[in-house]
């Protein structure tokens, strides 16, 4: 396989998606320019596709098992982007993220439990804790001029005696944060105190900038640890949703037997072939197409920055140290323009022409907020500002 550097991509052909059951484009109508769910518009790395079609030149699709070269590459790649460890004995591959977190909420929680939620945050996060009959602590980032902190003081404050689980979004979606050290070590000794488990969805963390590096919750120190579900995945990071795929790491052998069990149980343990051939394609030689896809990604943050600043200065965005979404903020704009939340929507679906994801789906602290996916290329990203700030401005 020929070596790739980080020039040989291009993220700026435009490929038509309507028409193939993209949840992103097919769901909307025609007229509207797609930037909401979090699916990038980029080709995943050459080498997955090379790897699909090589596999389908074998005639047969059985039931297949998760190959050790799969274990192996994920840990390498671990190494690589973070410096961790994450062998195979302490690892679950799974069918994708969030069943991953159902299931530690049906594995160490009863109906009736509190898990604490930090909003705003990933709306799957409360119908996971809603659906499984467990309640809702409600823990509040704290935002200042658009800035974002875990707000530690007010989470001592919302644990009762029935909070068993803290579900932790590294970095953040949608506030594009990157937990520091000293953010992190503060939520593990409130978390090792009230003895929660904390199940850490960091699949947003191969997509961090340069400039800031990635901690995971169970590297601050062994008691975390112990308490820790580590939920990574190759879907966001090389863009293969479609094949759906995660891993559980586990330190806490205990811990790990009983969501092993769990999920034989609720039958989320079983991942699909092409998702085995893909996943392992993008660890093993994918490295070259993330160096260019995270650059490309902060200068992209830096443009959508400048033309609002020059077009719509009452619209801001918060810092983005991670990912390919950016939390805008509109409520400068709402005040002078007279618009609710969901005035605000209308305008930017039927005026403007374009899907953006609605802030107050992101829970408490999401209203007057909208989260915008800039993993399109150029045309289609600027087309949308375009459109944003002739309807607003």
């Amino acid at each position: 396989m020929a070596t790739e550097t980080p020039e040989a991509f291009d993220f700026d052909t435009r490929h038509e998606r309507r028409g193939t059951d993209s949840v992103k484009w097919d769901l909307v109508p025609p007229e509207r320019l797609p930037l909401w769910v979090a699916d990038m518009d980029y080709p995943p790395p050459p080498a997955v596709v090379e790897a699909i079609k090589r596999r389908l030149e074998h005639p047969l699709l059985g039931y297949t098992n998760v190959p050790d070269t799969l274990y192996e590459q994920l840990e390498q790649f671990q190494r690589a982007q973070h410096g961790r460890a994450m062998p195979k004995d302490e690892v679950t591959v799974l069918s994708a993220t969030m069943p991953g977190v159902k299931t530690a909420i049906e594995c160490f929680t009863e109906p009736g439990d509190g898990i604490v939620v930090q909003a705003p945050v990933y709306p799957p996060f409360f119908q996971a804790v809603r659906d499984n009959r467990r309640r809702v602590v409600l823990n509040h980032l704290h935002e200042h001029h658009g800035e974002y902190r875990l707000d530690l003081e007010e989470l001592e404050t919302v644990i009762d005696d029935g909070t068993r689980m803290l579900l932790l979004c590294s970095p953040h979606n949608p506030v594009g944060r990157v937990w520091t050290r000293h953010e992190l070590e503060g939520l593990a000794e409130i978390a090792v105190r009230h003895e929660l488990v904390v199940v850490s969805d960091e699949i947003h963390a191969d997509l961090r900038f340069e400039e800031h590096d990635f901690l995971g919750i169970a590297d601050i120190g062994s008691k975390i640890a112990a308490r820790t579900i580590t939920l990574v995945s190759p879907s966001k990071t090389f863009n293969i949703p479609g094949c759906s795929v995660a891993a559980a790491a586990i330190k806490d052998s205990e811990m790990r037997r009983r969501y092993r069990s769990a999920l034989r149980a609720l039958g989320t343990d079983h991942v699909t072939l092409p998702a085995l051939v893909a996943s392992e394609a993008a660890y093993a030689h994918g490295g070259a197409w993330l160096t260019a896809l995270r650059r490309h990604l902060a200068f992209t943050v830096g443009d959508v920055r400048r033309v609002l600043a020059e077009r719509l200065p009452e619209v801001t965005a918060s810092p983005v140290e991670a990912s390919f979404v950016m939390w805008l903020d509109f409520r400068r704009l709402q005040r002078r323009r007279e618009l609710d939340d969901l005035e605000l929507q209308r305008v930017l679906r039927e005026d403007a022409g374009v899907e953006l994801l609605h802030g107050p789906q992101f829970g408490p602290g999401g209203e007057g907020f909208q989260r915008l996916n800039i993993a399109a290329p150029r045309e289609v990203l600027y087309e949308a500002l375009d459109r944003i700030c002739a309807a607003l401005g």
